[in-house]
C-alpha cells in the first residue's frame, strides 16, 4: 500500500497509511511496515496480525509513536463519557510521544476485560484546565491490562514540583482502587493544593484551610486504598516541610511553618 487514505464516521479526521504490506488467508490478516497519521499524530512501523473469526482480534505493536491530543481526544473520550471531576483534567493541547507500543483487542468495540495496551514513554508535554503549568514527563512505562492501569518508574514535572521514580497501580472495578509509590517527591503547595482541593472528595477535609506557599519534599512514599474513599487509605512515607503558610479562618493569621 503506498499513500492510502480511510475516511469512516468513526474517526474524527481522514486515515492516512504512508506505506505498508498486508496478506490475507483464510480468517488471519497481517500486516507490517505500516506507517500512518491522522492529522498531526503519527505511528510508524506499525505490524501485527488479526483473525477475523466469531469474535474478530487483533494483536500489533509499533516503533515511534508521536499523539496530540486534539486529534486522539475524539476517539479515547467521545464514548468512554469521564465524569464530571476528571472533564477538567482531560489533555487540551501538548504532545505525546512513545518509543514502542503494543496492543491487543476486539476490532470492533473497546471491553475493558479483552484490552491490553502498553508503551514506553519518551516524553510527555501536556496541559489541560484542571493542571495549573504544563505536567512533562520525561521517562516511563505505561500499561493497561485486565481492567488494570499501571505507570511504573515515571519521572515527572509540573511548574515547581516534581516527582521521580513514581510508579502506580489503578483496579478499574465497581469500586476503583490504587496504590501508588516513589522514591522522591519535592511538591509546591501552590501548585499541588488547588488540584487536590478541586476534588469533591477531599473538600470536606480542605475547605477549612488552604496553602498556597512553601514546599512539601516526599520521600519512600508508598498509598494505597479506595479512590473515593481517604479516609481508607493507608499511608507509609516520610515527609519534611520548608517554608509552609496554613491560611484558615479559625487561625485568624496564617501560621506559618519554617521547618
Amino acid at each position: 500500500v503506498n499513500k492510502l487514505i480511510l475516511t469512516s464516521p468513526k474517526l474524527p479526521q481522514d486515515l492516512l497509511i504512508n506505506q505498508g504490506n498486508f496478506a490475507w488467508q483464510g480468517s488471519q490478516f497481517e500486516f507490517s511496515g505500516v506507517d500512518a497519521a491522522m492529522g498531526r499524530s503519527s505511528v510508524s512501523n506499525i505490524s501485527g496480525k488479526s483473525n477475523w473469526k466469531k469474535s474478530p482480534m487483533v494483536s500489533a505493536q509499533s516503533g515511534l509513536s508521536i499523539i496530540y491530543p486534539e486529534d486522539i481526544n475524539p476517539l479515547v473520550f467521545a464514548s468512554n463519557n469521564p465524569s464530571k471531576p476528571l472533564t477538567r483534567f482531560i489533555p487540551r493541547k501538548g504532545k505525546v510521544t512513545f518509543e514502542r507500543m503494543t496492543h491487543s483487542g476486539p476490532v470492533a468495540g473497546m471491553p475493558q476485560d479483552q484490552l491490553a495496551f502498553s508503551a514506553d514513554v519518551k516524553q510527555v508535554n501536556l496541559s489541560s484546565k484542571g493542571l495549573p503549568a504544563s505536567l512533562l514527563v520525561d521517562r516511563g512505562h505505561i500499561s493497561w491490562h485486565q481492567n488494570q492501569l499501571t505507570l511504573t518508574n515515571i519521572n515527572a514535572r509540573m511548574g515547581k514540583s516534581k516527582i521521580s521514580q513514581f510508579s502506580a497501580t489503578f483496579d478499574i472495578k465497581s469500586q476503583v482502587s490504587f496504590r501508588l509509590n516513589c522514591k522522591s517527591a519535592t511538591l509546591f503547595a501552590g501548585e499541588i493544593y488547588p488540584v487536590i482541593a478541586s476534588f469533591e472528595t477531599f473538600q470536606p477535609d480542605f475547605k477549612a484551610f488552604s496553602a498556597t506557599e512553601g514546599t512539601l519534599v516526599l520521600t519512600d512514599v508508598d498509598v494505597n486504598g479506595p479512590v473515593q474513599a481517604p479516609a481508607q487509605w493507608h499511608y507509609d512515607l516520610k515527609a519534611a516541610i520548608q517554608n509552609m503558610a496554613v491560611y484558615s479562618e479559625a487561625l485568624g493569621d496564617p501560621l506559618t511553618i519554617n521547618s
